[in-house]
Formats: structure tokens, C-alpha cells, sequence
């Protein structure tokens, strides 16, 4: 019984891990949100700075964009044969985002964070280039 056990458990593991390789348009479309959402941010904490948005909406927006980074990080994790180096870049950049609107949920919003974020965004945006051309 053991052993069936221990066969059923290999046979699962074995066709999870072979089934779940991500595509070159799986890594494009995680790479194209994150690009999107780097924007998106940088734009909402400099609404905040210019006092054009509340304080209430700030943090409910913030929640949501590093909520969909995350999901953006879920979204990689899996290898992605020949395109495993850009999975990887992006999987970085994701982290960052998500990292960078946690910290002004829970700490001080500035201009570096906005340009932070903006720069994540032309990040990604260069990252897409180079992989259209691969």
C-alpha cells in the first residue's frame, strides 16, 4: 500500500511539473501587465503627491495594484524551457512592483517611488522589445 502510494504521489508530481512549461506568450502577457501595472502606479502616487486623490482611494488602488503583482508572480511560476532568463526578469520586475506599493501603503509616498515605478515600466517596456526579437 505504501509503495502505491508512493507511485500515485511520483506519477503526480512528474505530470504537474511537465504539463505546467510557460510559452513565449505566457512570459509576454505577464511581462505586458507588469508593465501596465508599473505605470498605473506611478501615475496613482503622483495623483497622491499632487493631492488629487484621496487618502481612502490611494490605499484601496495600491492594495489592488500590488494584489495583481502578485498574481502576476503566480502567473511565473513555472519554468519556461529556452525563455527561463526572461522569466526570471520579469518574475524580478513583478517582485519590485509589488514591493515598491507595499512600501507607500505602509510608509511614505514620494517622487522616488513614482520614478521608481516609472522606471519599472520602461523596464518592461525594453524587455518586450528584446523579446519580440528572440
Amino acid at each position: 500500500m505504501r509503495a502505491l502510494l508512493s507511485i500515485i504521489g511520483m506519477t503526480v508530481f512528474l505530470s504537474a511539473c511537465s504539463g505546467s512549461k510557460l510559452t513565449k506568450d505566457d512570459v509576454r502577457l505577464a511581462l505586458g501587465d507588469v508593465r501596465s501595472f508599473s505605470a498605473s502606479g506611478s501615475f496613482l502616487i503622483g495623483q497622491k503627491l499632487d493631492g488629487k486623490v484621496t487618502d481612502t482611494f490611494f490605499l484601496s488602488q495600491a492594495q489592488q495594484l500590488e494584489e495583481k503583482f502578485n498574481g502576476a508572480k503566480k502567473d511565473l511560476d513555472a519554468p519556461a524551457g529556452p525563455l527561463e532568463y526572461r522569466r526570471l526578469k520579469v518574475l524580478e520586475l513583478a517582485i519590485q512592483g509589488a514591493d515598491d506599493l507595499h512600501q507607500v501603503r505602509y510608509g511614505e509616498v514620494t517622487r522616488e517611488k513614482e520614478a521608481d515605478l516609472l522606471a519599472l515600466s520602461a523596464a518592461a517596456k525594453n524587455l518586450e522589445e528584446q523579446l519580440k526579437d528572440d
